[in-house]
């Protein structure tokens, strides 16, 4: 396993270039609703009257490791399906939206082409499938607690990756019955505490994996601070009215500001565009969190992006982000990138020279 760290500064146009000439959503993309009937023996066994009042009373208990509830049940996840051309077409890249976020994530909230990582990916050749984590989005909403955990949205990833391999995927024709050679694994934030759930209990799951946002583990401080200082109930907005008042949002722009964003760094229209558009979290995420960071058997290539200026994390080369090689002893390849950027560096406005980063690795590494 080879193990560096890179620095990148704004002047990163030395590794890519800006996308000329993109569309933040690709020509021939598509909605798609996917089935997935799961189980995860892994839940956290929280109580069904969990609230914000009292989560912070079971950290401790979480912190354990007392993983033993089963979670099970058939539920839509919406997902957007770009083809890919050329030799990557067998090649998919599943893309996995961090907490408060959607599949939009992936396409920069539909803001801009620079910030639209489907757009890079696209233009280079890749399949993506970008998904809504079950109860996020367009996707099925069920009990925000007990069910809506990141082990069990890691057991549906699995059942998606088994499709995308069998050919099984629901997509429109003409790529109706595509089989994928290739998997490559990306998430944000808690999609990386997904993926790296994923990583750990099948590691033949994904040919290759990127985890942005992300990090050794997630300050157990923040679950508290956020739920209980930032998070307010999901149905007091009326885009969310009648959900379950386990579902949660942000309701402060400042802070989300703060949290997400790196100053100097951004447009302020795409930090208001995305509070104004900002999803939800469940009580049963905020929690299962906590229990991310597992060391796994995963032996293809990983690269980790977690901006310089990530508030969440505070990164540095020897801190808790690069430490998060010790959680993929196996690795083929080991890579981590700080961006000039903040959390959701995706956003920023070096995002597409990062990109460029990212899939020269991929390139590098056979993909």
């Amino acid at each position: 396993m080879s193990f560096f760290a890179l620095v990148l500064l704004l002047s990163g146009a030395i590794f890519s270039s800006p996308i000329e000439n993109s569309q933040v959503i690709p020509a021939g993309c598509t909605n798609i609703t996917i089935s997935v009937a799961a189980s995860s023996s892994d839940n956290i066994p929280l109580p069904p009257n969990l609230a914000t009042t009292n989560l912070l009373l079971l950290l401790n208990s979480i912190l354990s490791g007392v993983l033993d509830a089963v979670a099970s049940g058939t539920y839509n996840i919406a997902a957007t399906y770009c083809p890919g051309v050329g030799t990557r077409a067998n090649t998919l890249q599943i893309l996995i939206h961090g907490g408060s976020y959607t599949k939009a994530y992936w396409f920069g909230e539909y803001y801009n082409p620079d910030n639209s990582w489907v757009s890079y990916a696209s233009s280079e050749g890749y399949a993506t499938l970008t998904i809504d984590r079950v109860g996020n989005g367009h996707s099925s909403h069920p009990d925000p607690i007990t069910i809506v955990q990141l082990p069990y949205q890691a057991e549906q990833v699995h059942k998606i990756i088994g499709m995308a391999r069998r050919g099984t995927l629901p997509l429109p024709a003409p790529y109706t019955g595509t089989v994928f050679k290739k998997i490559i694994l990306a998430g944000h934030s808690l999609g990386s505490v997904v993926t790296n759930n994923l990583n750990a209990k099948y590691p033949s799951d994904a040919d290759a994996t990127l985890l942005t946002g992300y990090a050794l583990f997630f300050p157990p401080q923040f679950t508290g601070v956020f739920v209980q200082s930032l998070l307010a109930p999901a149905f007091l907005d009326p885009r969310f009215a009648g959900y379950n008042p386990g579902y949660l949002e942000f309701d402060n722009k400042n802070f989300l500001n703060f949290l997400f964003y790196a100053p100097g760094k951004f447009s302020q229209s795409m930090a208001n565009l995305d509070f104004a558009t900002r999803g939800t979290v469940s009580l049963g995420e905020a929690a299962s969190v906590l229990i991310g960071s597992i060391e796994t058997a995963y032996t293809g290539p990983v690269m980790v992006i977690t901006g310089q200026h990530d508030s969440i994390y505070c990164s540095t080369v020897n801190g808790i982000v690069g430490k998060a090689a010790t959680l993929y002893p196996l690795a083929s390849d080991f890579q981590v990138v700080f961006p000039n950027a903040g959390h959701c560096w995706h956003l920023h406005n070096n995002a597409s020279y990062t990109f460029g980063i990212a899939h020269n690795w991929l390139a590098s590494q056979g993909f």
